[in-house]
Formats: C-alpha cells, sequence, structure tokens
C-alpha cells in the first residue's frame, strides 16, 4: 500500500514539473550506515572503504532526486555487486528507463548488466586531486550532470 501512494505522489511531482510520469533515467548510488546493537550479525558486513559495521542502502533517484528503488544489504557488498540487485528492483516499476548514471565505485558490469535490463548505463569519472573545475562534488565523486 505504502509503496503506491509513493508512487502515486512520485508521478505527480513529475507532472507538475513538466515532465512525464515515467522517468527515462535514473541515477544510483549506495550509503553504508552503522548497524544498531539489535540488527543480527547476519544481515550486517563490514564495509572496509568507510571503516562501517552494518548495512548498505543502494538507491535509484530519478533526474529530480526522486526515488524510484532501494535496495538494502551487508555493508560488505560492492558497489558494483549490489547494482545489479538494484537494477532488478527497478526493472518492474520503472520498464521506461533508458539510462543508468552511476559513479566510479560501480566500474566493471554496471555496462553489461544494464544492457541484460535494457537500459544504457553510464558512468562518471572521479575528479583527479587538486584540479579545479566548474564540477560540484559530494563525498569525492562527481556530480551527475546530463541533458535529459
Amino acid at each position: 500500500m505504502w509503496q503506491r501512494i509513493h508512487d502515486a505522489l512520485r508521478d505527480r511531482a513529475r507532472v507538475r514539473g513538466g515532465r512525464d510520469p515515467q522517468p527515462s533515467a535514473a541515477i544510483i548510488d549506495s550509503q553504508s550506515v552503522q548497524g544498531a546493537d539489535t540488527v543480527p550479525g547476519s544481515s550486517r558486513g563490514y564495509d572496509a572503504r568507510k571503516k562501517t559495521n552494518g548495512r548498505k542502502r543502494h538507491i535509484a533517484v530519478d533526474s529530480n532526486g526522486l526515488l524510484l528503488a532501494v535496495v538494502v544489504t551487508m555493508a560488505g557488498i560492492q558497489d558494483r555487486d549490489g547494482a545489479f540487485r538494484l537494477l532488478a528492483a527497478l526493472r518492474a516499476p520503472c520498464s521506461t528507463i533508458s539510462l543508468v548514471w552511476a559513479d566510479g565505485g560501480y566500474a566493471g558490469r554496471l555496462i553489461e548488466w544494464c544492457s541484460v535490463a535494457d537500459c544504457s548505463g553510464r558512468q562518471t569519472r572521479r575528479r583527479r586531486q587538486g584540479i579545479q573545475g566548474s564540477s560540484p562534488q559530494v563525498g569525492g565523486r562527481e556530480n551527475v550532470r546530463g541533458d535529459l
């Protein structure tokens, strides 16, 4: 029930913004979060890069930042491996997606998986340290830019 309400509100917000209710592009990313003491050890993992013991949420948003899909995994799952699950979760409710943007953490198999899911994958590149540019950064990774 909550999923249907969320989807209806997202579609309404897209229409009010002058867009088609069904998105044609998605942006994916992940975030590791500390697991509470009540979270069982079987569903948590260690993200060595962020030094976090807990879970990782993989999200897909449209170009307005509106949520399309969420997948929660153990924090030890690599971004590129979580992307496969996220694309599978995104496929049914958002079959109109034909382009997916991701940052450098999704290197490798993303393009291959997107071809299986009937979409194109685009990967943004990490900025080199000390280079000035007009692209703002968040967490050391480029913000996704593109024309839709």
